[in-house]
């Protein structure tokens, strides 16, 4: 039988109100609450993962961090050397 403890979940669930719900967002009520939390929040590690379905760069773009989005995205675009490099490795799909 094949060990599964390797596996860690790198979803960073505590965008999910800011996507793919859109209750935090750019002229929405307590954006600072959801900035903050992008910048100091409990999951702060996670949201430097760029590589396969992450969509730490939505976040960003979607709190109008503009400049930190433009790093993610180039971050997530320049991680493989596939044909569509933001859908696949390296990670863990």
């Amino acid at each position: 039988m094949r060990s599964i403890s390797f596996l860690v979940l790198i979803v960073n669930l505590l965008f999910y109100p800011v996507f793919p719900y859109g209750i935090y967002g750019i002229h929405k009520p307590n954006l600072d609450i959801a900035v903050n939390t992008f910048f100091y929040g409990e999951s702060n590690e996670r949201r430097k993962f760029t590589q396969c379905w992450s969509q730490v760069g939505i976040f960003a773009s979607r709190l109008g961090l503009v400049d930190e989005a433009v790093h993610l995205v180039k971050d997530k675009l320049g991680n493989a050397d596939n044909r569509f490099p933001a859908f696949w490795g390296p990670g863990p799909d």
